[in-house]
């Protein structure tokens, strides 16, 4: 296990539950973990599955204009990817994996051979409004392993 001091020049990416509960007990406890890391991930469907309390979502929005917090959406992820990158793969493994976790996978697994750009928004977007309880941690999880696999992240000076 890492000491807190090695955290520093890392990334996380966040869920709702964390981000929910520590700033219910207490705004400070959620910005010191914040303070942990250098850059901190969000998935656009956890941003919008926190809706309660109120105080979390002016503080989330503060912290995301503070440029503290990205949000990043499917789309842009996928966006970040080349076409045959290690990443791009790892991302849907990660989410039929999880799919298949929650007991999702019939109706929702996702083919990588022949689907374009489109095709896997368009999936992903129905795939969004069948689940319901489980999104947040699944989109966590697919961007985790997908984005901190890539050839990007890796060549950078931060360590994930």
């Amino acid at each position: 296990m890492r000491k807190m001091t090695e955290l520093k020049n890392t990334a996380a990416c966040l869920d709702a539950d964390i981000i929910i509960k520590t700033i219910k007990i207490e705004k400070s406890l959620f910005r010191d973990i914040l303070d942990l890391f250098d850059i901190i991930y969000l998935h656009e469907s956890v941003y919008e599955e926190i809706n309660w309390p109120p105080k979390a979502i002016t503080f989330l929005d503060s912290l995301i204009e503070e440029n503290k917090i990205e949000v990043w959406s499917d789309e842009k992820l996928l966006e970040s990817f080349e076409e045959k990158c290690p990443g791009r793969k790892l991302l849907f493994s990660a989410f039929n994996n999880s799919l298949k976790y929650f007991g999702y996978e019939k109706n929702f697994e996702i083919n990588l051979e022949n689907a374009s750009h489109e095709d896997l928004i368009y999936k992903l977007e129905k795939i969004e409004k069948g689940i319901g309880n489980n999104l947040g941690e699944i989109k966590t999880i697919c961007f985790s392993k997908g984005y901190f696999s890539s050839k990007a992240v890796q060549s950078s000076p931060l360590k994930v």
